[in-house]
């Protein structure tokens, strides 16, 4: 086989930020795609809906995974390089502002990517509900520790990540007790937000092998947030040009699609879908279905020129 038919394997490149709204800073982000060339890129308080098409704002050669709020706040989503391998794992998506994608890796092993925004008004306990889609990463993988890393936002000016320890319970205990159970280290040490009066360490990087999280910078601010980039030398596997995903029909969850789809149907015919156009509703349709459809239907990839293929006998 020849050099060029192989996966490359190379280091990743993640940059995370709050971008405080991107309809306003599409330039911005343009130019950090451009300039830091990130493989990944995770964004909070987007501020967009489903009004607004991702490739309004993002240049061709990538995939977008979105979690929106509304026009006027919140809203997370990842960016994700067409040459990788990338997944929505809707199943650990929960009422936390947190979208979750899995990314391909050589050894078949699941790389488990979150970004993440809580809004600083909510109550202590509200962060709990980050165990859900911990304890379901930790059941599928029994017995390996899963690869995890959650970057953004998380609004907790007071926790001391020198000794991780807060002043009180609803400064963050809740949260520290989560990453002590899940064995997830924080590695951000320096503020990544500053105010005339103070600076805080708000912006966040969790993972569950922080030894491979290597160059980790804090850059320049967009908005009033810093800009986090790191690289995990994990090795993933690139697309092919030559290979293509096929889904393995025979062995699909059809009953979880149709509750998919029912879900689906009970907020579509709830959402005033006469107002919006057919265009949109039809798009609607099309990604709840894709979807359902790479969440229930096993897939792999094959290269039509490894071998022939008999259409007929």
């Amino acid at each position: 086989m020849h050099e060029s038919k192989r996966s490359k394997f190379r280091g990743l490149k993640i940059v995370s930020v709050n971008i405080n709204g991107l309809r306003s800073k599409k330039l911005d982000i343009c130019e950090l795609l451009d300039t830091a060339n990130p493989d990944i890129l995770l964004c909070q308080e987007t501020r967009i809906d489903q009004s607004v098409y991702s490739s309004e704002i993002f240049p061709n050669g990538y995939s977008v995974f979105r979690r929106d709020r509304d026009l006027h706040g919140g809203g997370v989503c990842i960016v994700v390089s067409n040459k990788l391998q990338a997944t929505q794992c809707l199943d650990l998506e929960n009422v936390l502002e947190a979208v979750w994608i899995s990314i391909v890796t050589p050894d078949h092993q699941p790389l488990y990517v979150c970004s993440m925004y809580r809004p600083p008004d909510k109550k202590a306990d509200y962060i709990t509900d980050l165990r859900q889609p911990l304890e379901k990463l930790y059941t599928r993988h029994p017995n390996r520790l899963p690869f995890i890393l959650i970057a953004g936002d998380f609004n907790y000016p007071l926790i001391n990540w020198e000794t991780d320890s807060v002043p009180s319970h609803s400064d963050g205990q809740p949260f520290l007790d989560i990453l002590n159970d899940f064995h997830i280290q924080q590695l951000v040490e320096g503020p990544t937000h500053h105010s005339r009066t103070v600076s805080n360490i708000l912006d966040l990087v969790l993972c569950t092998y922080p030894a491979l999280i290597s160059n980790l910078t804090i850059g320049g601010e967009i908005a009033d947030h810093c800009t986090l980039s790191f690289c995990i030398d994990f090795r993933v596997s690139d697309i092919l040009d030559s290979t293509r995903k096929s889904f393995l029909y025979n062995k699909g969850d059809y009953g979880q699609m149709c509750r998919d789809m029912r879900s689906f149907s009970d907020w579509f015919l709830s959402s005033h879908s006469i107002e919006r156009s057919v265009n949109k509703n039809w798009k609607l349709f099309t990604e709840a279905i894709w979807a359902s459809v790479n969440k229930n239907i096993p897939n792999k990839q094959v290269n039509p020129l490894s071998k022939k293929t008999c259409l007929a006998n």
